[in-house]
């Protein structure tokens, strides 16, 4: 980006790149559809359990694939189209989620089903994220790639918010299950659009095999270990993946011990949230072009850490919306981390190395709110969110420190 970039450059991209344009389509249907599915999930698992406790044990299940098949993901991803990847990924969640609407007809639906769904379709998103960002860089240039990811973001979250908002309402006028058959239907829509994407050349070539896939994924561990700069650039990804994991966990919590408010305020903050990581996409790429990487990197590191402690204060609705508001857009310059790593990387190998990395990210959610379980018990929710920005403080310092002058920009972002 050019140090004249502007707010508006993203429309540019869109109107000029056709291929890019269905690609953003097919990713806000099908995030619309999987955030009405993540509310009827979470109605659905109760109405057929009847436990709390059954929610969260949903959420660890989606958790797993992530941990157990990053290898093979790696290898899938960068040895085959990548949207040959996405078509069959929304194929294989399209079949797998719409067993639940017709086993509830059937009036055979039990609640060990929506595991066993979620899992699946936990195994093919795995898939979806890295196939997705390679996809992208082969459909922009690399001058445009941290436009096209700030973009994808943006619509990300926009779709999101929409879906959340659309399945609320959707689920009080009918059903859960019905719910669930619109997300199947997004998936559809998804498959059929990029089934009118072209084909580009498979990175690596050939099938995994089984001794293939281990050799596949350490060669992204191996580029990460070679590669500084990207090594820090993927920990601080993480650092704030891990910010977005704990805010998500300690919420509610705030909302109800804190804020003393109904829960109709924990989903207008999190629509607020929403609208900054939206608001984000728009900036970014402004941002890095204006500001430099120094300031970047500051703001999402040290920025994220005094934005919690400040939200860890907070009293009132009016002091914690726009606090929230503020810290969803410094949360998404994660984006920007993960711009400047691609572009160090060989493009053959991209998702090896987001397998790699995925692998931890899944293990560090697993370990997060395994985490804030464990504080909420022993401290007061703001005590939490005080050890949750001073761990992000600790936990980027390191890789702030080798970044701070060592040459983090490349041509298309500085």
């Amino acid at each position: 980006m050019a140090a004249r970039a502007r707010w508006t450059d993203w429309l540019g991209l869109v109107r000029s790149n056709r291929h890019y344009r269905r690609f953003l389509l097919a990713t806000i249907v099908s995030f619309m559809g999987s955030a009405v599915h993540v509310v009827g999930a979470a109605w659905l698992i109760l109405q057929l359990t009847g436990q709390s406790y059954s929610v969260p044990l949903l959420l660890l299940i989606s958790a797993l694939p992530g941990i157990l098949f990053a290898p093979l993901i790696g290898s899938v991803v960068d040895r085959r189209h990548p949207r040959r990847v996405l078509m069959a990924t929304d194929l294989v969640s399209a079949i797998v989620v719409l067993v639940i609407p017709i086993a509830a007809v059937a009036g055979r639906l039990a609640g060990w089903e929506l595991y066993v769904v979620e899992f699946v379709l936990a195994f093919a998103g795995q898939f979806y994220l890295p196939a997705s960002r390679v996809l992208v860089r082969s459909l922009v240039t690399d001058g445009e790639l941290l436009l096209a990811n700030s973009t994808t973001t943006l619509i990300y979250q926009l779709g999101i918010a929409l879906g959340a908002l659309g399945g609320g309402l959707l689920i009080t006028a009918t059903s859960p299950v019905v719910a669930l058959a619109v997300n199947g239907a997004s998936f559809a829509f998804s498959l059929a659009c990029f089934a009118t994407l072209p084909e580009s050349a498979p990175a690596a070539g050939g099938s995994p095999v089984p001794g293939g896939i281990w050799r596949d994924f350490l060669t992204g561990v191996g580029l990460l270990r070679d590669d500084g700069v990207a090594r820090h650039l993927f920990v601080l990804y993480l650092v704030l993946q891990g910010a977005h994991r704990f805010l998500t966990s300690l919420l509610a919590p705030l909302v109800h011990d804190a804020l003393r408010q109904p829960a109709a305020v924990q989903g207008l903050l999190q629509a607020v949230y929403s609208g900054g990581a939206v608001l984000a996409g728009l900036m970014i790429p402004v941002l890095v072009a204006r500001s430099g990487w120094r300031a970047t990197l500051l703001l999402g590191t040290l920025g994220v850490a005094l934005m919690i402690g400040l939200f860890a204060l907070a009293r009132s609705l009016w002091f914690a919306l726009p606090v929230y508001l503020v810290l969803a857009v410094l949360v998404q310059l994660w984006v920007s981390y993960q711009t400047a790593a691609q572009l160090r990387l060989p493009a053959s190998a991209q998702g090896r190395v987001f397998a790699a990395v995925g692998l931890v990210q899944s293990a560090s959610g697993v370990l997060i709110f395994a985490a804030s379980a464990a504080l909420l018990r022993l401290l007061p929710v703001q005590l939490v969110y005080a050890a949750c920005a001073a761990l992000v403080a600790v936990a980027s310092a390191r890789s702030l420190a080798v970044l701070w002058n060592r040459p983090v920009a490349v041509a298309s972002v500085s």
